[in-house]
């Protein structure tokens, strides 16, 4: 039974403090029902064990409001008998609710922290691990208990070197965010796993360093793909190396066999018809004009095999260079195909490496083939000129181009031209892109000027 309490009871709860003297059970009555039970009962053997006590519960106030209250009891006991109980109550409902807040807004962080990650981790001063949580799924190297105490590059790895774990103690003695840092470990069964962290340290009010807190993700399987990828790359790469090797090979086969055979066969057939053509019976004048039609198109079938064995392998290309190639190519193209074709360069004083030249006169072949063939062009400019030590051949064009700038990658899909060009401004040591103007399209090739004289 309360003999008293004080008047400041009525602010904290909305009963008179008489009621607490006069209502038998009043404290009983008016505790939360889920707390009655439990309250009731610690204080109780508290008292019986004469020791002082505080704990924390809840109230009903008088207008239905739940109140945190913290007691703090203190056991009167007299010749060895408990004869009274004093104490005060605190209201802490605030910090409760405070806490309940926190609490829920950790969980949330959890929550979000397990959908974005493997782990969460968290360090102290001395970066030595004072939480770890494993996500649902996550399958770490060890149990998440084990890494309480522990410092992270003193745990068993198999990467990073030294080099690259001196480089992260030195990110966090510093007390710098840490955004992907990568290491692996080794499981029990033997399989290694590869993980990446981020961390961003924490400081007290004052500004002290605390520790660090973050998470991690196992990127294993990003890494292996990765390696396929790159694996594969390399295998597209080789074989667009054979593939062009192979084909420059037959264009010069090809070339060799036109002149050797196809050449002097019309040659010497070109001499026969002039032989026969000589007045040398009644009738040669009803023959002159079979033999000039005949003579005629011997001559356009030897200026056919001459541009072909000029395509596959541009004697100009060897003997004058570059500019003079795709300026006789221009001229040749525009007579047979329509395209008005612009050649504009500036004379080179060192004439580049051979493979530099026939890269870059092949990479023009290719483009404005492309211009008439996909893009319906009437029109392309060919611009060559040298600064700062590269080489830059330009190909635009009129024509359609492609709707968005993707196109140019769904065009890869539909031949090997593009991606045949670029593997030649690779491997001249450039780089090879696709513009795109207002109208139409630009293939723009960068590669370094390597002096023929020099192939160093």
């Amino acid at each position: 039974a309360f003999h008293f309490v004080s008047d400041q009871v009525e602010r904290l709860l909305g009963y008179p403090s008489r009621q607490w003297l006069e209502e038998p059970n009043f404290w009983r009555n008016h505790t939360h029902p889920e707390d009655v039970a439990w309250a009731g009962e610690y204080c109780a053997r508290a008292t019986a064990e004469k020791r002082n006590h505080e704990f924390e519960y809840r109230m009903v106030a008088a207008d239905g409001r739940t109140v945190w209250l913290r007691d703090l009891v203190a056991v009167v006991v007299e010749q060895g008998v408990v004869v009274k109980l004093r104490g005060i109550m605190v209201d802490v409902t605030d910090r409760r609710g405070a806490e309940q807040a926190l609490r829920k807004s950790e969980e949330r962080f959890r929550a979000l922290t397990a959908l974005s990650s493997d782990f969460y981790w968290e360090t102290d001063r001395e970066h030595r691990f004072v939480m770890m949580e494993y996500g649902k799924s996550f399958r770490g190297p060890m149990p998440s208990t084990e890494y309480a105490g522990r410092i992270r590059w003193e745990i068993p790895s198999v990467a990073p070197s030294e080099e690259g774990w001196r480089a992260y103690r030195e990110t966090v003695a510093a007390h710098h965010p840490v955004r992907g840092f990568g290491f692996a470990r080794r499981l029990p069964d033997g399989e290694i796993r590869h993980y990446e962290v981020d961390g961003d340290p924490l400081f007290d009010p004052s500004g002290a360093f605390l520790g660090y807190r973050g998470v991690g993700r196992d990127v294993t399987e990003r890494l292996r793909a990765d390696r396929a990828l790159r694996d594969s790359e390399r295998r597209v790469r080789a074989l667009l190396r054979r593939l062009t090797a192979t084909q420059e090979a037959e264009r010069r086969r090809i070339a060799a066999d036109l002149h050797d055979f196809v050449g002097q066969n019309l040659t010497a057939l070109g001499i026969g018809l002039e032989t026969l053509r000589r007045p040398s019976s009644a009738d040669a004048e009803r023959h002159a004009s079979t033999f000039d039609g005949l003579r005629n198109l011997l001559k356009e079938t030897m200026d056919t095999v001459r541009q072909t064995m000029s395509d596959l392998r541009p004697p100009l290309l060897d003997d004058y260079g570059l500019l003079a190639a795709l300026e006789s190519h221009g001229r040749q193209f525009s007579l047979r195909t329509g395209l008005v074709v612009a050649v504009q360069g500036q004379r080179i004083g060192a004439r580049p490496a051979p493979n530099v030249e026939l890269a870059l006169f092949r990479i023009a072949q290719e483009a404005l083939a492309n211009a008439v063939k996909h893009a319906g062009a009437s029109r392309a400019a060919v611009a060559l000129t040298c600064k700062g030590g590269f080489l830059r051949l330009s190909i635009e064009d009129d024509g359609r181009g492609f709707a968005q700038p993707s196109g140019a990658r769904a065009a890869l899909q539909g031949g090997w031209g593009l991606p045949m060009m670029r593997e030649r401004a690779e491997e001249a040591g450039g780089t090879l892109r696709i513009e795109f103007p207002a109208k139409g399209t630009r293939v723009v090739a960068e590669v370094p000027h390597v002096d023929s004289n020099h192939p160093g």
